[in-house]
């Protein structure tokens, strides 16, 4: 490319995200990062067709529509970013990545989207993302579009990333947005069974990290009509949907059963007015849609569609139709077209139809060939273009006829079990590693402190000015830090770890309101020769309105100064687990929110492998200014390759410590294990 059109072409698309466009021109927009994305890829050589820049257990959805389609909106585009991440860098006005099996059961899907209001999260039907202003909240499905709810208290400010978080147990749905909850919803019994992301043609929007842990069930079909609202399901022609009395809407009918319906429009009859239902996951391994349809010959009809290819059902056989982008076709082709292709015909010469009666209808794609079958009779079997995009339809005539169906279902060839943490696509290989590395770390000490109090002989309290409240309680450990300068409490563990490491502290009830700076950290104290402490913190900074997991370093300066680092995640959890991993001369730092099983990689700092000082882990409580900050200490668990304990009488000082071993150590802790 020529360079002084590149540097133009740069600019502009530097800018296209804060200029306003005039109504009816965001297509530009589209067409603009189409044109940054060429270019690139003309300069790094790039020929990587754009489906094969999504990972393979992830499926790319779009919203078609008419004007998309007229417009010459470009197809989505998503690109790997690193090894655990996807970038959106072009397409139409919505698109969506979707985990490609559908989930069910009780689950969490955890991981990092773009920065706010440019990526959304979807999960079971509905999508959710903060906006600019702090304290507003996306929600919108893939129908109707967004609503806006208002956020009490704002969230804090927000770095690159946020990371969101969908929990469903027993058929609830919890959003989680930056360890905050922010939704609860429950869902119904055929809930859409899909996860993934959302964003948009002006957008770059951004996926990283994700993980889905718990007991999730992978059915093996979808119940695609069981949505009272029509979740999933989006009409092609802006027509209305989802309402009483809309174009497209679910009602039941004299039997009870649910059937999708739609209306015969009030318009002159004998315009072939075209009217379709599409739904958003498209069929894109073998699989088959079926469902029940209604027939009477000219008053009822519903002919099942692919994409803009649509199968229509007549007595004397099936014909094609291909369906317009109505006042945005850029071609002749008229809304009554039909094609007779007599080579794909198969069956009877006259299609089984029940006239005054339901009807089955099967279509399947094995390959790029689809297949229907009706009432059990295969009568058409057809290759489809490489550009149908194999999004199912209903489709009729809506000058002339109404539609019913019913008991509309999916069946695909996806992955029927959910592959482990490692192994899926987008998740972070690190922390992966990190949890299949824990059997090796042998060297165990668990203790929950609600069974187990605070025992005085294993734990040793730090409380400087004694201003601080450490009580036992039946829930934890309840500690209580009234504001200073740079005040704390600490609970000491004595123990040091020998080589490998791997640390944990769950707590909750997380109450962090001070004048300047507040927060509960667990920290590790390496025993070298610059004396790093490790810390992991879950902080708040009220003058900057900021509330953080922040990975920090601690380490001695030749002048005898402490210089102190950190990297920093925005984080409103108000319970979780903190995480130390060290391996090798690594420390990693993780955190996992509110009993979560998916950890997040908050950062990693290159230390040493040398041992921890004597009485070298600490949970400890600050509070800097006026104010208070409170926690309750649930749990800690420390894994190690070698750990050893301090004994009561060693304690007091360090010098000459006589180390205990691992046999008395089992001897003394009954929770202790190897």
């Amino acid at each position: 490319p020529i360079p002084a059109l590149r540097d133009l072409l740069v600019s502009i698309y530097s800018e296209r995200t804060t200029r306003s466009m005039p109504h009816g021109c965001e297509h530009w927009h589209a067409r603009i990062a189409y044109l940054m994305e060429h270019n690139r890829g003309v300069g790094e050589g790039l020929e990587v067709p754009p489906e094969a820049a999504v990972p393979e257990d992830w499926v790319s959805v779009l919203r078609l529509s008419p004007l998309a389609r007229g417009d010459g909106y470009p197809h989505a585009l998503w690109r790997r970013d690193g090894s655990n991440g996807v970038h959106h860098l072009r397409g139409q006005h919505e698109d969506y990545l979707f985990f490609r099996s559908p989930l069910r059961g009780d689950f969490e899907v955890a991981g990092e989207m773009g920065i706010e209001a440019t990526t959304q999260f979807f999960a079971a039907g509905k999508y959710f993302g903060p906006r600019w202003a702090r304290e507003e909240l996306e929600i919108g499905d893939f129908r109707q579009g967004p609503t806006i709810e208002r956020i009490t208290p704002p969230f804090g400010k927000f770095s690159p990333w946020i990371r969101f978080r969908a929990v469903v147990r027993d058929r609830v749905r919890t959003i989680h947005i930056n360890g905050r909850p922010v939704h609860t919803e429950e869902l119904p019994e055929h809930h859409d069974p899909w996860f993934g992301v959302r964003a948009w043609s002006r957008a770059a929007g951004r996926l990283s990290n994700v993980q889905i842990v718990g007991k999730p069930q992978i059915p093996k079909e979808v119940l695609m009509s069981g949505s009272d609202q029509l979740i999933g399901w989006v009409p092609y022609f802006y027509e209305s949907a989802g309402h009483v009395g809309a174009t497209w809407e679910q009602v039941r009918g004299p039997d009870g059963a649910a059937e999708i319906r739609g209306r015969r429009r009030d318009v002159p009859e004998g315009c072939f007015c075209e009217s379709m239902l599409a739904y958003h996951r498209p069929l894109v391994e073998d699989g088959a849609v079926e469902y029940d349809f209604y027939y009477a010959l000219g008053r009822i009809e519903a002919h099942p569609a692919l994409d803009r290819l649509a199968f229509i059902l007549a007595p004397q056989g099936v014909r094609i139709h291909w369906i317009t982008d109505g006042r945005y076709d850029r071609t002749d082709i008229p809304p009554d077209n039909v094609l007779d292709e007599p080579h794909n015909r198969r069956g009877p010469a006259e299609l089984p139809l029940r006239s005054g009666d339901w009807n089955r209808v099967r279509l399947s794609i094995t390959g790029a060939t689809a297949a229907l079958e009706l009432n059990g009779q295969l009568v058409y079997e057809r290759e489809l273009e490489p550009s149908n995009r194999r999004t199912f339809g209903l489709f009729h005539y809506a000058d002339r006829t109404e539609l019913r169906a019913r008991n509309v279902v999916m069946r695909g060839d996806w992955p029927k079990s959910l592959p482990p943490p490692g192994e899926q696509g987008l998740a972070d290989p690190l922390v992966a590693a990190l949890d299949a590395d824990l059997p090796r770390l042998t060297s165990i000490f668990q203790h929950d402190f609600a069974a187990k109090g605070l025992p005085g002989q294993h734990f040793k309290q730090m409380n400087w000015d004694g201003l601080a409240r450490i009580t036992p309680r039946g829930d934890g450990i309840h500690v209580v830090r009234p504001g200073g300068e740079w005040t704390s409490v600490a609970i000491r563990l004595p123990f040091s770890a020998v080589g490998d490491f791997d640390f944990e502290a769950s707590f909750d009830q997380l109450h962090l309101q001070a004048e300047q700076h507040a927060c509960i950290l667990l920290q590790a104290a390496v025993d070298d020769e610059q004396q790093h402490h490790c810390r992991l913190l879950r902080r708040a900074d009220h003058r900057e309105s900021r509330r953080e997991i922040e990975a920090a370093i601690s380490m001695l300066h030749p002048s005898g100064e402490r210089l102190y680092s950190g990297d920093a995640d925005s984080c409103e959890a108000l319970s979780g687990t903190l995480r130390l991993a060290r391996r090798g001369d690594k420390v990693h730092y993780l955190f996992a929110e509110d009993g979560s099983q998916a950890f997040q990689l908050v950062g990693t700092r290159t230390v040493s492998d040398a041992p921890l000082i004597p009485e070298g882990v600490d949970l400890s409580v600050i509070c800097n200014g006026a104010g208070e900050s409170r926690v309750v200490w649930k749990s800690v668990t420390l894994r190690a390759e070698e750990l050893k304990y301090m004994p009561p009488e060693a304690q007091s000082s360090r010098a000459g410590v006589q180390w205990r071993t691992e046999s008395v150590l089992e001897s003394i802790f009954d929770f202790f294990s190897k």
